[in-house]
């Protein structure tokens, strides 16, 4: 893909995200069964959650946070120390992480949350890295959801994995989910139609041979989206080459889980020694 093409995507995308952070938020409430299943190769791999410190995670594309709730409901209460969580919290549209304060005055000793309103693919594209400042790492788990689909270039993908990698503690873990919405009929179909749409209206072919597709949102097709339908052989090239030049890193797992067919999100999990 051209880079001129791939800048105009992410400044879509961005505008996306803005116009509908409400409704989007709204769809987005509960917990994803793949991060469930998550939590439980965790805990099979023996994480265990040490009560005598703090539990570090960074969320790379946090969106409303609501992976943060799910950690503070299973772990908060098995840890002695405060913050029992401290959670760095990266996302580029603040109209999504600031609609909905969860933090009670009851959690509020318990749960450190560090909110970073910056652009992760701006980012990626100019240093090659997130450029976020090295307090932030030796986190525990280090996780990144729904977001990379919104990445045009394979060279910015490598970039956001080696980079979690560069935050994560020894021991430590770090997560990422590949969309797959090919395997839905009518997500796909939305997604042919408005690739039409976009190359009459913004003159922007999209090739979906690739896996390069826009998509609008709830029958709107007045903002679209850029996202990225992966194939297996692609996400395990990824993985392949992060691994290739990363020291005491391993897979340790790969699985699909969530949508209305259980398989629409690849998840892999890598572990640093």
């Amino acid at each position: 893909m051209d880079r001129e093409i791939a800048y105009r995507l992410i400044e879509m995308t961005k505008d996306f995200y803005v116009r509908f952070a409400e409704s989007f938020s709204d769809t987005r409430q509960r917990p994803w069964q793949g991060w469930i299943d998550l939590l439980d190769v965790l805990a099979d791999d023996g994480m265990q959650v040490d009560r005598s410190r703090t539990f570090k995670v960074a969320d790379i594309g946090c969106g409303n946070m609501r992976f943060e709730r799910l950690l503070i409901e299973r772990i908060v209460n098995v840890i002695d120390v405060k913050p029992a969580i401290d959670a760095l919290c990266v996302d580029a549209t603040v109209q999504l992480m600031d609609r909905d304060p969860f933090i009670s005055d009851e959690l509020s000793g318990r749960v450190a949350l560090k909110q970073v309103c910056t652009d992760v693919i701006d980012s990626l594209s100019s240093t090659g890295d997130l450029s976020l400042d090295g307090v932030y790492r030796d986190r525990d788990l280090v996780v990144c959801f729904a977001l990379m689909h919104h990445i045009p270039l394979r060279s910015w993908r490598i970039a956001l994995i080696r980079s979690m990698i560069d935050l994560a503690a020894e021991g430590g873990y770090v997560v990422l989910s590949f969309w797959q919405f090919s395997k839905d009929d009518r997500i796909h179909s939305k997604a042919v139609a408005a690739n039409a749409l976009a190359k009459d209206r913004l003159q922007i072919d999209l090739d979906a041979k690739h896996g390069d597709y826009f998509l609008g949102w709830q029958g709107s097709t007045q903002c679209f989206r850029y996202c990225h339908d992966f194939s297996d052989d692609e996400v395990n090239s990824l993985i392949d080459e992060c691994l290739s030049s990363a020291e005491n890193v391993s897979l340790l797992s790969t699985f699909c889980a969530d949508g209305s067919t259980g398989d629409l999100n690849r998840y892999v999990v890598l572990k640093k020694a």
